[in-house]
């Protein structure tokens, strides 16, 4: 049975919008599986944002040692009655507090602080990360809004949405060192690996290898994807939504031992 396949037996049993995409990096060889390509973003939309906070930083236009001082007003990203334990931080944090944009960075992408992410989209601009996500030939992924600003339903022309193959693309790239520059793209990837929620994609792995990944979750959304850095790396994005939450964690971290599984069986082949 091949990967695919496999793949394809384990979503059989989840009701809802689902997409798996799947690379073996030795072997270049990828596959989609699911229903649907794109999905709204939740914290997914983190990672594009990072990658233009790269990208300004690579030209000049900002610098990890800029300060930001904190102003809890319309950015602020959540209500306190109203808080998860992804929400982060800085929504609790007193007026005035001086931060950098490293301060920043580390925020969102280790503990994904949802203000972080709306303070750095005010300081970048939502059109720029647009822009630099069509130079990089996507037409399925983009933001839109501040996370919490749009009150309305999720309706993917309105809100930020990533397509689960492109996002493949991306982390591809990142992993050949192709996003903004060489130096940008392994410092991207340190970041992705100390991302503190890892109930999916690095589950099974522990100390043994490192996992560069990013997640987003509400309700009934599950995304995580990334690069699985392990004796066989392997790039994948999965998404979900409409769907039972836990159920489709469990259903991912299963097509996780798969994937690893088909990329070690691929080396073994070769050997």
């Amino acid at each position: 049975m091949t990967i695919m396949n496999k793949i394809s037996d384990r979503l059989s049993s989840l009701q809802g919008n689902i997409g798996v995409y799947y690379l073996d990096i030795k072997t270049d060889k990828s596959c989609f599986v699911g229903n649907t390509d794109v999905f709204p973003s939740m914290g997914i939309a983190k990672f594009l944002l990072l990658i233009e906070v790269f990208q300004r930083i690579e030209t000049g236009t900002i610098r990890m040692e800029d300060v930001y001082v904190w102003n809890p007003g319309p950015q602020s990203a959540a209500i306190r009655d109203d808080y998860e334990h992804t929400v982060g931080i800085l929504t609790f944090l007193h007026e005035g507090v001086r931060l950098t944009i490293r301060d920043l960075v580390m925020l969102m992408i280790v503990v994904s602080d949802n203000a972080a992410f709306n303070a750095l989209i005010g300081i970048v601009g939502i059109e720029n990360v647009n822009l630099t996500l069509s130079r990089f030939g996507l037409k399925q992924t983009r933001i839109h809004h501040l996370i919490y600003e749009e009150e309305s339903p999720l309706v993917i022309e309105k809100c930020n949405h990533h397509s689960v193959q492109e996002m493949g693309k991306l982390f591809t790239w990142l992993y050949k060192n192709q996003i903004v520059s060489t130096n940008s793209s392994k410092e991207i990837i340190r970041l992705l690996t100390y991302h503190q929620r890892r109930d999916i994609l690095p589950y099974y792995f522990g100390d043994s290898c490192s996992v560069a990944h990013q997640t987003g979750f509400d309700k009934d959304i599950a995304h995580d994807m990334g690069i699985v850095f392990s004796e066989r790396p392997f790039v994948l994005c999965m998404s979900a939504s409409d769907v039972d939450a836990a159920k489709a964690g469990n259903i991912m971290r299963d097509i996780v031992l798969l994937c690893h599984e088909n990329s070690v069986r691929s080396e073994c082949s070769e050997s």
